[in-house]
């Protein structure tokens, strides 16, 4: 079996009689992103879907062999228009996807306890980390997270959707990487989109105002939990970026 390197160090494009595969070795331990669902229970979320992404081939205790994507096109050549309108329709399509499944899995009925959860896993990893001032790190997630809306519906997100985690061929663009996938806010999604894909503001009310009108919806209501969800990104990323340069 051949095997050549990626950007990630836990990821090889792997060639066994002729045939290619994606293996991904497992991370062990605590993140500041937490996987929250087996990707055999992701992707069986995702098989009723319209989206695209990579087939599970293989799951093993050390890795996972998932099915190798052409990528016969160059991502950024796309419109970025088209790739925005292809993100919003599997928006809509992870938002029909029902908590059926993720129910037994999940461990927050609401948005303030989704990000209750998010802010006592990055407490774990500081605190492995030996980060200075955790209390007052905490207290500070935690002002932001009692501001949050708790009057919406949960829904079904990817949470780490930027041009690197999508693949462009004939067929269509492929999302892949769902290892954070979790039955989370919108919001959430939504905010982490804007940060890792660099909207603009302009980018920003058009991708709103297109969303807005697939889901016959105003979602304006939304945009007070985005910028909560934004600054909590910020300061993850900062927290981290200090226990970074302690080390």
């Amino acid at each position: 079996m051949r095997k050549y390197k990626t950007d990630s160090s836990f990821t090889w494009i792997c060639e066994k009689n002729g045939k290619k595969f994606v293996r991904k070795y497992k991370r062990k331990g605590l993140h500041a992103y937490p996987r929250t669902l087996s990707l055999k229970c992701i992707l069986r979320c995702l098989s009723t879907s319209e989206i695209l992404y990579p087939r599970l081939l293989r799951n093993c205790i050390k890795y996972t062999d998932e099915e190798y994507i052409d990528s016969s096109m160059d991502i950024n050549s796309l419109d970025r228009k088209e790739i925005l309108n292809t993100v919003i329709h599997y928006l809509i399509q992870m938002n029909k996807i029902e908590n059926k499944v993720l129910s037994k899995y999940i461990k927050w009925n609401n948005n303030t306890e989704f990000l209750a959860f998010q802010i006592e896993n990055l407490k774990k990893v500081l605190i492995k980390r030996d980060s200075a001032n955790i209390k007052e790190k905490i207290e500070e997630l935690n002002r932001l997270r009692k501001k949050l809306d708790d009057n919406r519906n949960l829904t079904f997100i990817h949470g780490d959707i930027h041009i690197r985690n999508m693949i462009a061929n004939k067929k269509g663009l492929y999302l892949i990487d769902w290892e954070l996938a979790t039955y989370g806010d919108l919001a959430y999604e939504l905010a982490t989109l804007f940060i890792l894909m660099n909207f603009s503001e302009t980018e920003k009310e058009l991708f709103n105002k297109q969303l807005s009108k697939i889901y016959s919806c105003n979602i304006d209501f939304l945009q007070k939990d985005i910028e909560i969800y934004s600054n909590f990104e910020v300061l993850r990323r900062q927290y981290m970026k200090e226990t970074k340069n302690r080390s």
